[in-house]
C-alpha cells in the first residue's frame, strides 16, 4: 500500500496510470484531501463507486494517529499529540492570531499558523530546548509532515467554522520538534506537495523554516530559489556562549552561519529572522547587543525576542522583568529592529522551546480513559 501523502500531484497521476486509472482522477482526489479535508475515499462522491474501494486498497492517506488535543485558556493555541506508525510520538501546534512582521502575512484572528515537527526527537541537543532532551529517533517522512498540517487544518475548519473548500491555515512554520534542515529532502518534498494549486495551494512566502544553523543546508535552500522565510536560532553571536547553549555551534560557527545567511539573502531577497531566546544572566547584557550589531552588519533582518519559556529539569531561567526591560532598551539604543514574542501556548507547554512530550505517560493514560 502506497502512502498517498508522499506523492506529488505528478507522481499520483503516474501511479494512477500504472494502475490503469484515468490520470485525470488525480484532480478530484487532491481536491478532496487537500481542499476539503476528506481522507476517506468512500466519501469522495464524484469518483466512480467501483474506483473508491480500489483506491482504499492501494493507498493510505493520513500517516499519523491523533492522540490528544490541548487548548490553552485563551483558546488561541492548541497543542496536538500524534502517534507515528512505529509507535513514536510528536507534537505540533495550531496558533491563532499573532504578531505581524511581513507585509504578505494575514492579519488578526484570520491568521492561523501551524507549527510543524520535522523529526522524532532532535540530534542537536540545544540546552534550552525541551526537544533537545529527547532521544533522536528518525526523520519524519514527507507524508508524516503533510499529515500534521492536514489534521490541524481540518481541526481549524471545525473550530473556527471555516467549512468552505480551501485551507483554513494561512502560515506554516517549521519550528516544532527537530531540525528541519537535517531532514532537508522530506521537508522540501512536503513543501512542494502543499504548493500544488489544485490542492492545499500555499505559497512559499507563507512558509518559514527555522534552523539552529546548518550552514551548508542554508546555502542549498538558497539555491532552490523559493521565497521561503529563513529564521535562524541565534541567541548569541559570541561563539563560546553559543557552543554552551547550542552544541551545533561546535560544527557550524557563528561566522560560517552568517556567511550562509548572507548567501541566502543574495539569492532570496527577503528579510532574515534571527530568534533570540533571552536567558537570565547569560545573553542579556549591553555587550551582547553591541556584538550582535557588529556581526549582523550588511544583513537585512529583524530579531524575534523571546523570553525564555521554562522547561522542567532544565536549570535555566527567564530574565527578570528589569533585565528584560533593560535589554529592550539596549536594542532600541543601538538600532536593532526587533519584535517581541509573548510565549503563546506557555500554559500547555506549547511555546517556543517547550515541545518535549511533557508528562507523556499521564497524557496517554488520560487519552485512553
Amino acid at each position: 500500500m502506497d502512502n498517498l501523502l508522499e506523492l506529488t500531484f505528478g507522481e499520483l497521476k503516474n501511479s494512477f496510470i500504472a494502475n490503469n486509472v484515468q490520470p485525470s482522477r488525480a484532480y478530484p482526489v487532491f481536491g478532496w484531501i487537500y481542499r476539503r479535508s476528506v481522507f476517506d475515499f468512500e466519501q469522495m462522491t464524484d469518483l466512480p463507486k467501483d474506483l473508491r474501494p480500489m483506491l482504499k486498497d492501494w493507498y493510505k492517506v493520513i500517516e499519523l494517529e491523533p492522540v490528544e488535543e490541548q487548548a490553552d485558556p485563551s483558546g488561541e493555541s492548541v497543542k496536538f499529540l500524534f502517534r507515528t506508525y512505529d509507535g513514536h510520538y510528536i507534537e505540533s501546534v495550531l496558533l491563532q492570531g499573532g504578531e505581524i512582521d511581513d507585509e504578505t502575512e494575514t492579519l488578526g484572528p484570520e491568521r492561523l499558523t501551524v507549527c510543524v515537527s520535522s523529526q522524532i526527537g532532535c540530534p542537536l541537543g540545544c540546552n534550552f530546548c525541551a526537544t533537545g532532551r529527547l532521544d533522536y529517533k528518525r526523520n519524519l517522512s514527507a507524508g508524516e509532515i503533510v499529515s500534521q498540517i492536514l489534521l490541524m487544518d481540518r481541526y481549524a475548519k471545525k473550530k473556527y467554522k471555516r467549512e468552505t473548500p480551501g485551507r483554513a491555515v494561512t502560515n506554516i512554520v517549521f519550528m516544532g520538534m527537530g531540525e528541519p534542515l537535517l531532514n532537508f529532502e522530506n521537508v522540501m518534498k512536503a513543501i512542494g506537495i502543499l504548493a500544488f494549486s489544485g490542492g492545499f495551494h500555499i505559497g512559499a512566502r507563507h512558509i518559514t523554516i527555522s534552523t539552529a544553523g546548518i550552514a551548508p543546508k542554508i546555502k542549498e535552500l538558497a539555491e532552490i530559489g523559493l521565497q521561503i522565510r529563513l529564521a535562524v536560532s541565534l541567541n548569541s553571536v559570541n561563539q563560546e556562549k553559543r557552543k554552551v547553549l547550542m552544541p551545533v555551534a561546535r560544527t557550524h560557527s557563528v561566522n560560517n552561519i552568517l556567511d550562509a545567511v548572507k548567501y541566502y539573502q543574495q539569492h532570496i531577497d527577503r528579510r532574515i529572522t534571527f530568534e533570540y531566546v533571552l536567558l537570565n544572566g547569560i545573553n542579556s547584557q549591553e555587550e551582547d547587543v553591541l556584538a550582535m550589531k557588529r556581526s549582523l552588519q550588511g544583513i537585512k533582518f529583524h530579531l524575534n525576542l523571546i523570553r525564555y519559556n521554562p522547561v522542567d529539569e532544565i536549570p535555566l531561567s527567564p530574565p527578570t522583568d528589569e533585565e528584560y526591560r533593560h535589554f529592550k532598551g539596549f536594542l532600541r539604543k543601538h538600532g536593532i529592529p526587533f519584535v517581541e514574542r509573548f510565549g503563546k501556548g506557555r500554559e500547555i507547554a506549547a511555546a517556543c522551546g517547550q515541545l518535549g512530550l511533557c508528562k507523556l505517560d499521564e497524557r496517554l493514560a488520560k487519552s485512553k480513559s
